[in-house]
């Protein structure tokens, strides 16, 4: 088995959220393509695989949030397996995270180009982040960074980002009690840049 991680743990943490990952480079298409298209039925198939047994409400695991700190910790504990170095975390980039978070939360959409065809750099220029490349991963659906990290690294495009050569990130965790059709989601944003 490739992975270390406890599967009874990962269908607790996984088995209450309905997730929808993108990945994106800053020389990849804003919009959405087959090949992402693809990439939401492997996530779909991946979580159908997991039990739906588990002992916390989606509720409780709701009031928790994401623990922003154990994220970026994970982030680069998944650098380090493969030699690269760690991010550094930027507050400017966690600021244009969470503007992202905050448009999506407010305009209630789940896209990396907002509703008026913004791309996500314009977050970042308003945070007045300075880079040379930059990137964003998005997630909703997960109540723990465990989980989030997880789902990133089975998905080419998010793993390229967490394992580029990016020397900086900023994360946003933000809760929206209506959001994309259902209920009492936390969106996750990371933005990523190199300098």
């Amino acid at each position: 088995m490739r992975f270390s991680i406890n599967t009874k743990i990962l269908s607790i943490i996984l088995a209450p959220a309905v997730f929808v990952l993108l990945g994106i480079t800053i020389f990849q298409s804003i919009m959405i393509s087959d090949k992402e298209k693809k990439i939401e039925a492997t996530y779909a198939q991946a979580l159908s695989e997991f039990s739906s047994d588990h002992s916390s409400s989606t509720d409780d695991l709701f009031e928790k949030n994401i623990d922003i700190v154990q994220l970026h910790k994970l982030i680069n504990s998944q650098r380090e397996k493969v030699g690269k170095p760690f991010l550094e975390y930027s507050v400017k980039l966690a600021e244009s995270a969470c503007l992202k978070a905050d448009d999506m939360v407010k305009r209630n959409y789940w896209s990396h180009n907002t509703p008026d065809g913004d791309e996500p750099w314009v977050f970042f220029q308003r945070a007045g982040v300075q880079y040379s490349k930059s990137g964003e991963n998005l997630a909703y659906g997960f109540t723990d960074p465990t989980a989030v990290v997880a789902g990133w690294m089975v998905s080419e495009e998010h793993k390229e980002n967490i394992l580029g050569d990016y020397t900086a990130e900023g994360l946003c965790a933000r809760k929206a009690f209506e959001f994309n059709g259902s209920s009492k989601q936390i969106i996750v944003v990371q933005h990523f840049a190199k300098q």
